[in-house]
């Protein structure tokens, strides 16, 4: 069995009689991996991809505390007037 994934810029292949991996890049450089290399480079991949999805990512709606104390102020401005 032949299993072929081709993206935008490299084309991974796994073929299970031979079981390696081949990884073919869009200029023809390729790399052949054999099943112990295959399974360690997913293992890398995963930890990449888990390393960059639990990451802390910016929240867009915390301000600062001085920006909260000068919007504080504006509003009691205008209730001021």
């Amino acid at each position: 069995m032949k299993i072929v994934k081709e993206l935008k810029n490299a084309t991974f292949e796994y073929r299970e009689v031979d079981k390696e991996f081949t990884i073919v890049d869009k200029e023809g450089n390729q790399a052949i991996l054999n099943f112990r290399y295959a399974f360690a480079f997913v293992r890398f991949a995963l930890r990449i991809f888990q390393r960059n999805w639990f990451r802390d990512k910016k929240c867009l709606d915390n301000f600062d505390d001085d920006v909260l104390e000068y919007e504080e102020q504006k509003q009691m401005e205008l209730f001021n007037k």
